[in-house]
């Protein structure tokens, strides 16, 4: 979409969200690096490596100084996330929190994080990093507030970089993006957290996210097994059976619902199970859902929102694919995945300034929709459309 804004006024509107967003960082040469980085990271043409900032960002030795503000200096980005992820409370009022795996392609192995192997989000053996993202999904928009990089599975970090960098053990996918919820938790607000990978032994995951106190929704593999709670008195006795054939059986409990937010339509359908626990047998709500015509379920997710109506649970589990749009449609646009540095700071500082970038233009999109529709209400009253229009300073 064409937009009549100018570049001062962009600049200025970058310039007031760093001044928030990078309040932590001490030093103020440190905090006008991170406006010119996020300033890079929205203009530059092609992959959004340090030489190219550089290149928008102008001055002698600029690449030097933003390689140091990145890879080598000592800012701490988990303040910065913190009153990222307060910002997108406050903008967005996100539905709910979604955990969502990154595959990114490497054509090397020579930076951080890089494993060399089959990848099921490519569906190819290659070299990648993987990373979770923690994501705020609102029916006007999607945003990560955090990150996590996945450690190299089968080479431990040494016990220095360990201590440096507690990411670089090496830990599974799931363990990845619980430790990511976790470490921002403070911060959400409540809302539900949707874990958007297929778990084949849910019991942990289910455990250590409930045990945050958060609503959540987990993503099963078909053939995890469970419980059926009507199956028997409190399921005793009753012998574990693959998700999938469990909501099979329940045909009759399917129904099409809409969702509140989008206006969609799903069929859905609930099945009380148990999950067996340290604590004792944890009463949950499996539920299946998919596209009418399609082959159903198309996926399936355990939650303690036992009480929650169809239509809600539906529109919980269309998020992760919403998130999806917006990782494609802004966060690559402002080089979410490319970092090529050796260390986990760098990465996540590079990561930090990105979807600090990616909330900027989530409000420009924003702002656009806004603009247009004051246009089209303006145009619906005769001649004084116009001067709405020009106030309004966006045309579509």
């Amino acid at each position: 979409m064409s937009t009549k804004r100018d570049m001062a006024g962009e600049a200025d509107e970058v310039a007031q969200l760093c001044s928030d967003l990078l309040a932590s960082l001490s030093r103020s040469d440190q905090r006008r690096r991170g406006v010119d980085y996020v300033r890079g990271l929205l203009v530059a043409d092609g992959r959004k490596t340090i030489r190219n900032i550089a290149g928008y960002v102008g001055g002698h030795g600029a690449e030097q100084r933003l390689h140091h503000f990145v890879s080598g200096s000592t800012w701490d980005w988990r303040p910065v996330r913190r009153v990222l992820a307060a910002h997108l409370c406050a903008t967005l009022a996100p539905s709910a929190w979604v955990l969502r795996p990154l595959t990114i392609p490497k054509s090397g192995r020579r930076s951080v994080g890089v494993r060399h192997g089959y990848h099921p989000a490519l569906d190819q053996t290659r070299s990648a990093q993987t990373a979770v993202g923690l994501w705020a999904a609102a029916r006007t928009g999607c945003a990560p507030a955090n990150w996590r990089l996945q450690a190299t599975e089968g080479r431990p970090a040494a016990p220095a970089l360990r201590r440096r960098e507690p990411e670089a053990a090496a830990e599974t996918t799931q363990e990845c993006a619980i430790r990511c919820f976790r470490e921002l938790a403070p911060e959400l607000r409540g809302r539900p957290v949707v874990l958007d990978m297929p778990v084949d032994e849910p019991a942990e995951a289910v455990a250590q996210l409930a045990g945050t106190g958060f609503p959540m929704l987990v993503r099963v593999a078909g053939d995890a097994a469970l419980v059926s709670a009507g199956a028997r008195p409190a399921g005793r006795g009753a012998a574990p059976r693959p998700a999938r054939s469990l909501l099979r059986e329940a045909g009759h409990r399917r129904a099409p619902v809409r969702c509140p937010d989008t206006g969609g339509r799903k069929i859905v359908a609930t099945v009380p199970v148990l999950l067996p626990s340290p604590q004792g047998p944890s009463r949950l709500l499996l539920v299946g859902a998919g596209n009418a015509g399609s082959r159903w379920p198309s996926r399936l997710w355990l939650t303690n929102l036992a009480s929650a109506r169809p239509a809600d649970l539906a529109e919980l589990t269309t998020l992760p694919e919403r998130v999806g749009h917006y990782a494609g449609a802004v966060a690559e646009h402002v080089g979410i995945a490319d970092f090529t540095g050796r260390s986990f700071a760098g990465w996540h500082r590079h990561m930090t300034l990105a979807s600090i970038a990616h909330a900027v233009q989530l409000g420009r999109r924003a702002g656009d929709r806004a603009d247009d529709r004051a246009g089209d209400r303006a145009d619906d009253h005769g001649p004084l459309g116009l001067s709405g229009r020009q106030v309004g300073g966006d045309v579509a």
